[in-house]
C-alpha cells in the first residue's frame, strides 16, 4: 500500500541521517591523521602496515561490547547506530585522504610554506582543494558502506536481548526473519534507490567539480 510504502521511505530517511552521521564522525579523526601520515613519507612507511592490519580486524566482533556499553550508559540505540557505523566508514576516508595527501608535489608544499599559512587557512586554500577529488571518492565508498552496515547495526542481538534502531537495515532484518519476502524485496528496492540515486545525482557531480577545481 502507499502507507507501506511511505514508512519504507521514512525508514530510509532515517538511516540516511545516521549515514551522514558516521561519515561526519569518522572524518573529524580519519582526514587530519591521514593527511599527516601523507604528508610524512617515513611516518606512512612503518604506519601503513599497522593501518592495514587494523582495517582488515572484523569490526562487527566488537559491536556487542560497544553497543552493551553505550546502552548501559542509558543512551539510544538510534545514536548507538550511527557510532557503530563509524567502523565502516574510517578506514575508507583514512585511506583515501593518505592518498590524496601523499600525491601533492614537493614544489606545491614549499609554496604553502612561502605563504606562511597555518590553521584553516591553511586546510581551506591548500590542503582541502587538493584533497578534495580523493576525498570524494572515500566518502562515496563509506557512505555506501555503511548503508550496507545499517543491516548489522540497526539490529543486533546483545547477550539474549535485541536492540533495534528504527531504519531500512533493521527492517530488511526483520523481513528476513519473519520471511516477508514482498517486504524484504521493497526494502532492499529502495535502498538501491536511495543509495544509486544519490551517486549519480551528488557524488559524480561532485568529483566533477572537485577535479575542475583542482586542475
Amino acid at each position: 500500500s502507499l502507507h507501506d510504502w511511505a514508512g519504507l521511505w521514512s525508514q530510509a530517511g532515517l538511516t540516511l541521517l545516521r549515514v551522514l552521521a558516521a561519515t561526519a564522525l569518522a572524518s573529524l579523526v580519519a582526514i587530519p591523521l591521514g593527511v599527516r601520515l601523507g604528508l610524512d613519507a617515513g611516518t606512512r612507511r612503518w604506519a601503513q602496515h599497522l593501518i592495514q592490519i587494523a582495517a582488515s580486524f572484523p569490526a562487527t566482533m566488537l559491536f556487542p561490547l560497544v553497543l552493551g556499553f553505550w546502552l548501559n550508559a542509558g543512551l539510544g540505540m538510534g545514536a548507538g547506530s550511527a557510532v557503530l557505523m563509524v567502523g565502516a566508514t574510517f578506514w575508507t576516508i583514512l585511506f583515501n585522504s593518505m592518498a590524496g595527501a601523499s600525491a601533492i608535489g614537493l614544489d606545491q608544499r614549499e609554496a604553502w610554506a612561502a605563504f606562511g599559512r597555518r590553521g584553516w587557512p591553511r586546510w581551506k586554500d591548500f590542503l582541502l582543494p587538493a584533497l578534495l577529488p580523493d576525498l570524494l571518492v572515500g566518502w562515496e565508498t563509506a557512505m555506501v558502506g555503511a548503508w550496507n552496515a545499517s543491516i548489522v547495526t540497526e539490529y543486533l542481538r546483545v547477550h539474549g536481548a535485541t536492540a533495534t534502531a528504527e531504519g531500512l537495515g533493521a527492517t530488511i532484518n526483520l523481513a528476513t526473519e519473519k520471511g516477508d519476502f514482498s517486504l524484504l524485496t521493497a526494502a532492499v528496492l529502495v535502498m538501491v534507490v536511495v543509495v544509486v540515486a544519490t551517486n549519480r545525482l551528488f557524488w559524480h557531480r561532485l568529483n566533477d567539480w572537485a577535479k575542475k577545481l583542482r586542475d
